[in-house]
C-alpha cells in the first residue's frame, strides 16, 4: 500500500496544493530523478509536455507511453550520431530521463503528463513551434505519432498535432553550480509534485498511473 501525505512540503521541498494529497513514493522518487539527472550534467534542460489520445483508441494499451520513450530514444540517438559525424568539435550525448503520469480527465479519457530532462550541453529549447522544423518540438510529435502507429495509411484516425501540447512556461534551463540553481531546482520540483497527486489516478486498472526512466537508486530520502 502507498503511503500518502497532505503536507504542504516533501522533505523541504515545496508541493502544489492538492485536495487528496500524494502518494510520498512519487514524490520520493521525483527527488531521485532530478538528483540523478543534476549529478550527471552540470546543465539540464526540462520540459513539460502532455500528451493526448484520438477518439476510439484503446484506452487500454499498457505498451503506449513505453513506445513514446523507444520512439524519441531513438530520434535523440540518431540526432547525435549525426551531429557527431558532421561536427569537427566535441559533441554532447544525452541519456533520455523522464517522469510520467497517466490521468483520467472528467470524461473517462486518459491522457499523459510529462516531465522529460536531458543535458543542457546538447539541448537548451525546445525550437521553433512549427512542423517540419528539425528540432525536439517536432521530435516530441512524432514520437506520439510513431507510439499511437498513426505513421501507417491503413490507421483508422488521422493522427492530429493537437494531440501534443505544452503547457505555459514549459522549459526550464537550469545551470547546477549558478546563482538561482536552488530556486529554479525547487520550482521544478513543485511543478513535478503534480505527477504524485493522488486525484484522477484510478487503481485496479491493470493500467499503470506512473512510472520514471531507469536510474541508478544512490539517494536517500
Amino acid at each position: 500500500m502507498k503511503n500518502i501525505t497532505n503536507q504542504s512540503r516533501y522533505l523541504t521541498l515545496p508541493l502544489l496544493p492538492s485536495k487528496r494529497g500524494y502518494f510520498t513514493n512519487y514524490l520520493k522518487r521525483n527527488v531521485e530523478v532530478l538528483e540523478h539527472a543534476f549529478r550527471k550534467y552540470s546543465k539540464v534542460f526540462a520540459f513539460r509536455v502532455d500528451l493526448r489520445l484520438p477518439d476510439d483508441f484503446n484506452y487500454y494499451d499498457t505498451n503506449l507511453i513505453t513506445r513514446f520513450f523507444a520512439s524519441l530514444k531513438a530520434m535523440l540517438n540518431a540526432d547525435y550520431a549525426n551531429k557527431k559525424r558532421n561536427s569537427t568539435s566535441y559533441v554532447h550525448p544525452s541519456e533520455l530521463i523522464y517522469v510520467w503520469t497517466r490521468e483520467l480527465g472528467h470524461s473517462g479519457k486518459p491522457h499523459y503528463h510529462v516531465c522529460i530532462l536531458l543535458n543542457g550541453h546538447a539541448y537548451r529549447s525546445l525550437g521553433v513551434f512549427q512542423e517540419g522544423r528539425e528540432n525536439l518540438y517536432n521530435k516530441i510529435i512524432s514520437a506520439w505519432q510513431s507510439a499511437l502507429f498513426t505513421h501507417f495509411y491503413h490507421n483508422p484516425f488521422c493522427f492530429k498535432p493537437s494531440l501534443v501540447s505544452f503547457p505555459p512556461n514549459s522549459e526550464y534551463f537550469i545551470e547546477r553550480n549558478k546563482q538561482g540553481f536552488d530556486t529554479k531546482y525547487r520550482t521544478l520540483f513543485k511543478r513535478l509534485s503534480y505527477f504524485a497527486k493522488i486525484e484522477s489516478k484510478p487503481t485496479g486498472l491493470g493500467v499503470r498511473n506512473y512510472g520514471t526512466s531507469r536510474i541508478p537508486l544512490t539517494v536517500t530520502v
